[in-house]
């Protein structure tokens, strides 16, 4: 990799566009010219397209003072762009191109934009690139008027920053930083997380419970659905069939009844035939008359009677429901069993009487099962209306009276009749039977009413059931009744069954079944940011670990390349001041003040924990016990500086160096050892020498002119050496 172009626009004094071209491969190529007339502002130029950000570094106030400012006779210009053209055939730059174009504009308005091959690209990316490539705006790669010298009386904590650069581990530091800041970033994005997750966690948990009882609340559903689909089928279809019989043994009953109504008709017209055939007497007549006035008001009244039955027992079926013993109800009972017994045992004692402890016992005991009764077969008593039972009661007392009367009129026609047995058998023969139809077809009567009282009964209780389930079950009624009945019903314990189901339902209670959605969309939630934190935490561990990689290559490169720069360095002194010694040497900080004794293990510091605080230079030039460098003369620094620069070139160099006027300082003699040192150190880097010296001009194999224009702007001037001496020659 070398320099191949540099193109400036508006940058400073260099108003119009200025290109430099540079010789192909390791070669020195010179700038001079008159104090200023800006060939200094080149070294600015390349140190500022590499993101120089230090304003004091660029002989700058603020950021825009690098826009050429204007003149009387020009204006000022806009912007200021510089761009640097690089060969990386080699490919030492990491980017896939043969050239790498570094461009940066400013604008008047303060706005700054990097480019790389026309690529917006972020500072950034344009160090990482220099410091992969091993050189970068600062240190020994662009060397300015001043900066020699301050290398040597730096501190020693300053020049470490410099040897870091010069070892090349500025890339693996610009790497740890940016691993550093990833971490930062990491760990907040890891706590905010776990906070998110601290927040989520008790939610979770609560809709949890509220899941598990929604399941365990609709298996018991499920379960008591099915217990009243048996329960009640069963029921409906027992109860359906009864009606279906009752209803049967009507029709059969009312068909013989009808036919002995035909028969009785018979025989009263019969009857009455022979009635006045016979001549019976007016006073058989008058009973026989008062008979059959009994017997009418008898029917009527038993008529009465069943219709009044009927509605009595429609009043209990319709008033009489199944009803559930609250649970509030239950627990005051249990706590007053409860407390009667405690009071039984409060009061017992050696004399207390057997027998009244029994009867106590007794007591708690018939409590205790009247409520067990009751929970399981929680029937309401209800009370007849008074006027109902009254009527009834009379009824009976008139149905009673008549019997009476029927027996007495029955008595005296039966004296009758054997009065006149044989003179008139037939006819009582005919009136016998006659009266026993009417007998038989009270009796048939009596039974028709019983079986329509039953067959209401069975009714009524089945239009109760239907209500009861049209409540329980809604549109599920009418599937039970549809489905066939089940055989081997308990229906006892199918009733405790759905009383202890529903009793488990109403402790449960009503849960929203938008819970589930709810829990699904936070467990959902919970499970990503988990996976969040576990993934965060993972890669935590990772940058820890490239940090302390990076650390460790940090190390191994400085200590190696330090060693080989010492030794370098040694020998370059020893040249430019025909011997004496020089070296470079490490100071160490007290490690325990760098660590903590409760420090975890894989803890990172924003700072490497370095052992090596700073480095010390120690010079002896020839004939000197001297050994500080800040004990020099200004031409002994400018030399050891030298030295140290081309120590560092030596060992790591850089693709290209920019020495500006580094060897103003020099006297004639020392001035010819810098340039036989530059020739040594051409194979290695190219370098751009900005000189008045003419030793050092003298080995540059292009020369570029820098004069100052009377519009105040920089212009430029270019002689091959190799053409021009071949010109003289001729």
């Amino acid at each position: 990799m070398y320099l191949q172009r540099l193109e400036l626009q508006g940058f400073k004094s260099f108003a119009n566009k200025t290109t430099l071209e540079f010789p192909k491969g390791k070669k020195i190529t010179s700038i001079v010219g008159p104090n200023g007339s800006g060939k200094s502002c080149v070294a600015d130029a390349i140190r500022w397209v590499l993101g120089e950000q230090s304003m004091k570094l660029l002989r700058a106030k603020k950021g825009t003072e690098v826009v050429f400012s204007g003149s009387e006779k020009r204006a000022r210009s806009g912007f200021a762009e510089v761009s640097i053209y690089l060969d990386n055939s080699e490919k030492r730059g990491n980017v896939p191109y043969s050239e790498i174009v570094i461009t940066r504009r400013l604008y008047r308005s303060g706005e700054n934009e990097y480019y790389l091959n026309k690529n917006r690209v972020k500072l950034q990316d344009i160090l990482l690139l220099l410091a992969q490539a091993n050189f970068g705006q600062r240190a020994y790669s662009v060397i300015g008027q001043g900066m020699i010298d301050a290398v040597l009386i730096q501190s020693p904590r300053e020049r470490k920053d410099f040897f870091d650069e010069a070892t090349g581990v500025k890339q693996f530091q610009i790497k740890r930083m940016a691993s550093i800041n990833k971490l930062k970033a990491t760990e907040d994005n890891l706590r905010q997380v776990d906070v998110l997750l601290a927040e989520v966690r008790p939610r979770i948990k609560g809709l949890f419970r509220q899941v598990s009882k929604l399941e365990q609340h609709d298996e018991i559903k499920d379960r008591l659905h099915s217990a009243e689909h048996s329960y009640y089928g069963s029921l409906w279809h027992k109860l359906n069939n009864d009606f279906i019989v009752q209803k049967e043994k009507i029709t059969t009953q009312e068909k013989a009844l009808n036919q002995i109504k035909e028969d009785v008709a018979k025989f009263q017209k019969e009857f009455e035939s022979q009635e006045k055939e016979e001549g019976v007497s007016e006073e058989l007549l008058a009973l026989q008359a008062k008979y059959n006035e009994l017997i009418n008001k008898k029917n009527i009244l038993r008529e009465k009677e069943f219709f009044n039955k009927e509605k009595i027992s429609n009043f209990k079926l319709k008033n009489t429901s199944t009803t559930t013993i609250s649970t509030t109800q239950i627990l005051v009972e249990l706590e007053n069993i409860a407390g009667d017994y405690e009071r039984m045992v409060n009061s017992m004692s050696d004399n207390t009487d057997v027998s009244e402890l029994k009867q106590k016992l007794t007591h708690i005991l018939e409590k205790i099962k009247d409520l067990n009764k009751r929970i399981k077969n929680p029937k309401e008593v209800v009370n007849v209306p008074e006027e109902l039972e009254t009527l009834l009661s009379a009824i009976l007392k008139d149905v009673e009276k008549i019997d009476n009367e029927i027996k007495n009129i029955q008595g005296q026609i039966n004296q009758m009749r054997e009065k006149q047995k044989n003179e008139q058998s037939d006819f009582f023969s005919l009136q016998r039977k006659w009266r026993d139809k009417i007998e038989e077809k009270n009796t048939l009567e009596s039974r028709v009413n019983e079986l329509k009282i039953n067959i209401a009964r069975v009714e009524t209780r089945k239009e109760s059931l239907e209500e009861e389930m049209e409540t329980f079950l809604k549109e599920r009624k009418e599937r039970i009744i549809s489905s066939p009945p089940q055989e081997k019903i308990d229906i006892n314990k199918l009733e405790n069954e759905i009383q202890n189901l529903r009793y488990q339902l109403e402790l449960i209670g009503n849960i929203d079944p938008e819970t589930i959605k709810e829990y699904k969309e936070a467990k959902e939630r919970y499970d990503f940011l988990e996976s969040q934190s576990v993934d965060l935490t993972q890669a935590i561990k990772q940058l820890k670990e490239i940090i302390k990689e990076l650390d460790i290559q940090t190390k191994e490169q400085f200590d190696k390349a330090f060693k080989k720069i010492n030794d370098e360095f040694g020998k370059f002194f020893t040249i430019l001041f025909g011997g004496g010694k020089a070296r470079l040497e490490l100071t160490e900080t007290d490690k325990n003040t760098n660590s903590s004794e409760n420090e975890d293990e894989d803890s990172i510091n924003e700072k490497p924990e370095e052992v090596i605080s700073g480095v010390e230079i120690f010079a002896n030039p020839p004939g000197k016990k001297l050994s500080a460098v800040n004990m020099l003369s200004g031409g002994e620094r400018a030399m050891t500086s030298i030295a140290l620069i081309s120590a560092i070139i030596s060992n790591n160099p850089s693709p290209f160096v920019v020495l500006d006027e580094v060897d103003a300082a020099l006297d004639e003699s020392n001035s010819i050892r810098f340039a036989e040192i530059v020739k040594q150190l051409v194979d290695k880097t190219q370098f751009i020498l900005i000189t008045h010296n003419r030793s050092t001009m003298s080995i540059a194999s292009v020369l570029y002119g820098v004069s100052m224009g009377d519009d105040g702007a920089s212009q430029l001037l270019s002689l091959k050496l190799e053409e021009a001496e071949g010109l003289v020659n001729r």
